[in-house]
């Protein structure tokens, strides 16, 4: 019996040699490979160039359209420079336009500055609401400024109440110190 040796085969040796013939041509592949991505180098380099070229061709900077016309204002005089129009502010004529629309109402305050300090319950007949149009096309004559300060604390309860807690009943926020806070703050700013 012989001995349990693997003999390699045929195929084994010609791999070997291919690998070894392989292994002494890799200084030339490295070389091939290295000119290669040189040449696409240089080729990727150029295209970009031309591109970059072409678009500066199409879309010039504006320093370089007015160029010339920078040269020429050297020869401008003062008075010739004097004599030129100003430039309006022409952006975002569409949205300062909207703010001029905006109705925003004015507070209580303000009425009761103009007043004198006087609380006002009504408007005055004889101010200019008063017109031959009777019925429903004419405004009510009373304008309860009072009920209006009534309705916006009815709402700041409302809504303090819905941040305090259902179910331990404690709050967030202190609802009768929190009025109080609002009406000296009120009375500082009239003083």
């Amino acid at each position: 019996m012989m001995n349990s040796v693997d003999i390699p085969d045929q195929d084994y040796f010609q791999k070997i040699h291919m690998i070894k013939k392989m292994l002494k041509l890799m200084p030339f592949m490295k070389q091939s490979i290295n000119e290669s991505d040189e040449k696409h180098k240089q080729h990727r380099e150029r295209k970009e160039k031309e591109i970059l070229e072409n678009y500066r061709h199409e879309r010039p900077k504006i320093q370089q359209l007015f160029s010339d016309v920078k040269r020429s204002l050297a020869n401008v005089s003062e008075a010739e420079w004097a004599a030129l129009p100003e430039v309006g502010d022409a952006r975002n004529r569409k949205q300062r336009n909207q703010r001029a629309e905006k109705f925003t109402p004015l507070p209580d305050s303000v009425f009761s500055k103009n007043l004198g300090g006087k609380i006002v319950n009504a408007i005055d007949p004889s101010s200019g609401l008063a017109s031959m149009v009777p019925g429903v096309f004419t405004q009510s004559r009373d304008l309860y400024l009072r009920k209006s300060g009534q309705a916006r604390n009815t709402l700041m309860d409302v809504k303090l109440s819905q941040v305090s807690d259902s179910v331990t009943g404690h709050t967030i926020v202190d609802p009768k110190g929190y009025l109080t806070d609002l009406q000296t703050s009120d009375i500082r700013r009239r003083n």
